[in-house]
């Protein structure tokens, strides 16, 4: 089971606190959670130049995620991020950020991610 910190400072922010769950997600590979959010013109850009379009994302997930600590939650408009970093069984530290566009301003679906992270 992997260990969640979040910011707690989402309380007021319904979209910003979605956008918080929305980067664990995008860390741990939850696909039941992302499946049915993600449009079907889903495009992801990694930091590397890679850029994934359509659903078959499981081969990107790490595979041995421990914990999780988000930093930053925001909002606005049809656009979130979402920042912090993730711990291997190793105890190793690999930050992320995940900006997120949404296809419209109630955040029902996702439509491209832009991620900047270590891999290991």
């Amino acid at each position: 089971m992997v260990e969640v910190f979040t910011t707690n400072a989402c309380g007021n922010s319904p979209k910003s606190a979605f956008v918080e769950q929305l980067g664990i997600a995008l860390v741990v590979g939850d696909l039941g959670f992302l499946s049915n959010l993600l449009s079907d013109q889903f495009v992801w850009e990694l930091a590397d130049g890679q850029i994934l379009s359509g659903k078959p994302l499981a081969k990107y997930f790490p595979a041995d995620v421990q914990s999780i600590r988000i930093r930053h939650a925001l909002s606005h408009g049809k656009v979130g991020a979402v920042n912090g970093y993730w711990s291997d069984n190793k105890n190793n530290n690999y930050h992320f950020c995940h900006v997120i566009e949404f296809t419209n301003t109630k955040f029902t679906h996702v439509s491209r991610v832009y991620s900047y992270h270590q891999r290991p």
